[in-house]
């Protein structure tokens, strides 16, 4: 026998089923529309003017952090094609935006708005507008299936999170931009559905526009074969964040057309728009060789402790301790003396100040104490030094649990005692840049690279041509070289004395 006493609702029965109707319409109204782009109904909170609003704060965050390359031509040529594929597309009225990033990863993303970028990393690896047309159609299709709305505030929140070392870079406009150009953008992930999706997408984009779909499958052998060359160093983030890209090609190639119209052999005006183009990091920005931070254009180096992961972003080093526990930073200050900085540093109150020093380290003036932070998840030890460099204050900070901290504190140590003036060979480099030529006879990639040595090697110099390195190409062929510093081939010499002032 059923409960005799009925919930309140039923008694009101046709009030709370007009209310439920209600509810349903207004969220169906507010929450979901029809995204012509996909096809089908989809579910958002976020309308389109504070999607373009979200993209465009983030746009800014991504030029502060990776810089825009400085080529005139050939970001004219990436907003040429990104505003045709996009005037193909379902939202054409976007405020479409297309950049060229100053990234020697091999990448491209979207942001939701109609942000769209490629890196000069990439540019350099594609051969022809068409294979560029593949990449930005791709791309185009994630921003006109929405899919990176909610990513994107995945990545936002994550980078809001980097807080460890606000005690230095207070508003984390150094220290986080060196972070999000490292790790925040790698949560702009998609689900493999996603990534099928804008393939068909970027397909179409091509197609309309006139371009060669089967340019795509291309695209891929270059990121997949960017992969293997790499292997354990540095995988391109493209590989990283738009996943199965061997399982995607065979997708694309069965779904290009034999009548769709073919890329072309050679574009030569392609390649002659990446000549002279920056191959690689820009090692007067800073390089890395062994344990060896280096910066040219500010004169200075610095020693960081063997086995610690590094990354960099101009002067400013991050560096990561092997099980990961561990932190240590390197960045510009806006102080006006190390001193002053010392004396911020602990103006709050919410650090004890422990054992102060004052000295010189490689010939500069140099402020250090200890400290220790009580946070939810225990003690933290660190070390702070403000170095008075010129007219430029540089602190220099490294953290980490109070266990093991005694055992890490002579690495650490070591490397505060590193910071010299650089050698003048390693402060004058100049970077390695793609330079192409057409070829005055039939040979092989392997035969020129013999006669006129490239600054990358063989393996590298022929995924950057795209040919197998024994193949033999035609006379007249355009090929790439790369010449410049390569901080790979280089190993840095122990300072014998002190810097000085600059």
């Amino acid at each position: 026998m059923g409960s005799l006493v009925k919930p309140p609702f039923a008694v009101h029965r046709p009030v709370w089923q007009r209310a439920r109707r209600s509810l349903a319409l207004g969220l169906l109204t507010t929450a979901c529309s029809f995204n012509s782009a996909t096809g089908r109904l989809q579910l958002t909170t976020v309308s389109e003017s504070q999607e373009v609003e979200l993209g465009r704060q983030t746009d800014a965050e991504v030029v502060e952090a990776l810089g825009l390359y400085d080529d005139e031509q050939l970001t004219a040529l990436v907003e040429r094609v990104g505003a045709e594929l996009a005037s193909h597309s379902e939202r054409p009225t976007l405020p479409w935006t297309f950049r060229v990033l100053d990234e020697p990863a091999v990448n491209a993303f979207a942001l939701p708005g109609g942000y769209v970028y490629a890196t000069r990393g990439l540019l350099v690896h594609l051969q022809s507008e068409h294979e560029l047309a593949a990449v930005l159609g791709h791309e185009i299709g994630h921003v006109t299936a929405r899919h990176g709305v909610v990513q994107l505030r995945k990545s936002r929140v994550a980078a809001a999170s980097v807080g460890v070392f606000r005690i230095v870079d207070p508003n984390l406009r150094h220290v986080g931009g060196l972070a999000a150009s490292t790790a925040g953008l790698a949560l702009l992930k998609h689900s493999r559905d996603d990534e099928f999706e804008a393939d068909t997408l970027g397909l179409r984009y091509a197609g309309k526009a006139g371009y060669a779909p089967g340019a795509a499958v291309a695209v891929f052998d270059v990121l997949v074969g960017v992969s293997r060359v790499e292997q354990s160093e540095r995988v391109p983030n493209w590989l990283s964040t738009h996943p199965d890209p061997e399982q995607r090609r065979t997708r694309v190639q069965s779904m290009v057309s034999a009548k769709a119209p073919t890329p072309p052999e050679l574009d030569e005006d392609y390649l002659a728009m990446l000549d002279g183009v920056l191959y690689g990091e820009d090692p007067r920005n800073g390089f890395i060789v062994g344990t060896t931070f280096v910066h040219p254009r500010q004169g200075f180096r610095l020693d960081l402790p063997p086995g610690w992961q590094a990354m960099h972003q101009g002067p400013r080093v991050m560096a990561i301790s092997e099980d990961e526990q561990a932190l240590m930073v390197l960045t510009p200050t806006e102080a006006e003396s190390g001193p002053k900085a010392l004396e911020d540093f602990f103006a709050d109150g919410s650090m004890e100040l422990g054992e102060q020093w004052k000295g010189q380290v490689g010939g500069f003036p140099v402020t250090s104490a200890g400290f220790s932070v009580t946070g939810s998840d225990g003690v933290l030890m660190g070390l702070i030094a403000f170095i008075d460099y010129g007219e430029e204050v540089m602190a220099l900070a490294a953290m980490g649990p109070q266990k093991g901290w005694t055992e890490r504190s002579p690495a650490v140590a070591t490397t505060f005692a590193s910071f010299y003036r650089a050698e003048r060979g390693l402060a004058r480099v100049e970077p390695m840049r793609v330079r192409t030529s057409a070829l005055s006879a039939d040979t092989t990639l392997a035969k020129v690279d013999e006669a006129h040595p490239s600054a990358i090697e063989l393996s590298r110099l022929a995924l950057l041509n795209a040919v197998d390195a024994e193949a033999v190409l035609a006379e007249g062929t355009v090929i790439k070289r790369v010449e410049g510093f390569n901080p790979r081939a280089v190993e840095p010499s122990t300072p014998s004395a002190p810097g000085t002032a600059p």
